[in-house]
């Protein structure tokens, strides 16, 4: 789909649609046009929620609608074409509000469009107190003194004979940490307390094992089939070969012992977690501990006085070796850890689930002590005002038969916290029913990982959507803001940093080259 069809149907307020719009590419004016174009489709303009990530990108935005409507208003018709398709929307929207009577020119806050935190806010605030609201905290930008003085709270509980000391007493014998090291760890959970808490509080700690090991083998498996799927078939019947011979050659014993399942195969076994030390004797074959083609071929069992096996395996590597992609998952499936976790590490485990809910607990108290939360607090207060799908509350209900169209901006700064909102705020909604999702963003200029944002979750709602609403992806392409040279320096640069195809598991996004609208001048350098 070409740029102009793609800004075209992302107009479209019959479809909803996750846009990858690059710096420049005008993603503030397409989000001011559907939210224009859906006025005209609503009872009332409290319908449609638009949501950003900062203030003054919810000013930005809150004003150039108001701006709009007022060049409607004026008959001030733009010269671009452009801004011209914006002021022939905010024409159809003046109709409907003069049909509505909305005044949305004499009250512009009937225009939702506001930032995330300040919706959490709002949604916290309609739980009471003692029910888990926030009632007139003031939300602390950064935690972190906080966060020490809870683990510090906790830690000096160490020596009272407790279960809860003894959970942290066997903390310090597994760990290489002392009493200073605990508090550090226990301090640096709470920032992605929101991450953990759902798994960790969920079961008792048989079950979050068993999911963890669960969680282990899925992601075995996916690396694994990625490997297999870059593994050129031709060459398999050498490798089984010579992942044989080393399997009786090798002198190193660690090597000889990573060869060991090669005893027993004759081929390549299924890409699954069961055979998993059998696909890791291929990276020992093939790489080196850090993940470069291997050179020294003695001590895996290629030694000059193998000749002929030797011989074969270099000619194997030089044939693989310009496959970068290859190198690529050879060297993720060398880093998978075991399938099944020790038992000392199913005790740390179990200790953890012991020390971690007392730990949010000591936080929740200096919260209390100090009338102040931090975002993540906020979120949470938030998404318990809610309910859930299952349980939804009256608030909940009743957005539900309020709310009719979701907008949001900067979608790759999207925490999971972030997102569990999203799928709590269109819980009741099916595809085509009339209500819809617009998330535009851009994977390549993520900055919100210091707010736990995750940008996997981009990657996955383009291939899953949210809840049961599945997003069409569009992607726009022209930059109208630097010259071509600059274009150019940037397209042949940041092709060569990221990564060929996305990469949903890892968060990493591909890179998107940008096409130039502006004309060239003698000095855009």
């Amino acid at each position: 789909m070409n740029d102009q069809k793609a800004r075209t149907t992302a107009k479209d307020i019959s479809r909803s649609f996750i846009v990858q719009a690059p710096a420049g590419s005008g993603k503030t004016e397409l989000l001011i046009q559907r939210f224009l174009a859906l006025l005209p489709s609503v009872e009332v303009p409290e319908q449609i929620f638009a949501i950003t990530f900062t203030r003054k990108a919810a000013a930005e935005m809150r004003g150039r609608v108001i701006d709009a409507l007022k060049e409607g208003a004026a008959h001030a018709v733009p010269e671009e074409d452009y801004h011209r398709e914006t002021y022939e929307l905010a024409l159809k929207a003046l109709a409907k509000d003069k049909t509505k009577g909305w005044a949305l020119l004499d009250q512009p806050q009937r225009l939702k469009i506001d930032t995330l935190d300040s919706l959490n806010a709002w949604l916290a605030h309609q739980l009471p107190l003692l029910s888990g609201g926030i009632a007139g905290a003031s939300i602390v930008e950064d935690a972190s003194e906080l966060y020490s003085l809870a683990a510090r709270r906790l830690v000096e509980q160490l020596g009272e004979g407790t279960v809860l000391s003894g959970a942290m007493h066997k903390l310090l014998r597994q760990g290489t940490f002392g009493i200073q090291g605990l508090e550090e760890l226990l301090s640096e959970l709470l920032p992605t307390r929101d991450h953990w808490m759902r798994h960790l509080f969920a079961g008792d700690a048989n079950e979050i094992v068993q999911q963890l090991e669960d969680a282990t083998r899925r992601l075995i498996d996916s690396e694994l089939a990625v490997l297999c799927s870059k593994l050129p078939s031709q060459h398999s019947n050498e490798l089984a070969a010579l992942l044989q011979h080393a399997s009786q050659n090798a002198t190193r014993t660690v090597s000889l012992e990573r060869f060991a399942p090669w005893q027993e195969l004759e081929q390549l076994p299924p890409p699954d977690s069961h055979h998993l030390a059998a696909w890791r004797s291929i990276t020992e074959l093939l790489l080196t501990q850090r993940g470069g083609w291997r050179k020294q071929l003695g001590t895996i069992g290629f030694s000059t006085d193998y000749a002929g096996q030797r011989r074969r395996l270099i000619q194997l590597i030089e044939n693989l070796s310009d496959k970068e992609d290859l190198r690529l998952a050879l060297f993720e499936v060398q880093r998978l850890p075991d399938p099944a976790l020790a038992g000392t590490h199913k005790d740390l485990l179990r200790a953890l689930r012991q020390l971690l809910p007392n730990l949010v607990g000591e936080l929740k108290l200096l919260f209390e002590e100090r009338n102040t939360v931090d975002f993540i607090e906020l979120a949470l207060a938030a998404q318990t005002a809610l309910g859930d799908a299952d349980a939804p509350s009256e608030l909940l209900l009743a957005l539900d038969r309020r709310l009719q169209h979701v907008l949001v901006d900067e979608f790759q700064d999207t925490s999971y916290t972030q997102l569990k909102l999203l799928e709590l705020l269109t819980a009741g909604w099916e595809q085509s029913d009339g209500r819809t999702l617009f998330l535009v963003g851009d994977p390549m200029q993520s900055i919100y990982r210091f707010r736990n944002a995750d940008m996997s979750l981009f990657l996955n709602t383009k291939l899953r959507g949210i809840g049961e609403i599945r997003c069409e992806s569009l992607t726009l392409e022209r930059n109208f803001r630097s010259r071509p040279k600059i274009i150019k320096w940037i397209n042949k640069t940041f092709s060569q940093v990221f990564p060929e195809q996305d990469d949903p598991k890892s968060g990493e996004a591909k890179f998107n080259p940008c096409k130039w609208t502006r004309k060239h001048s003698n000095d855009e350098g």
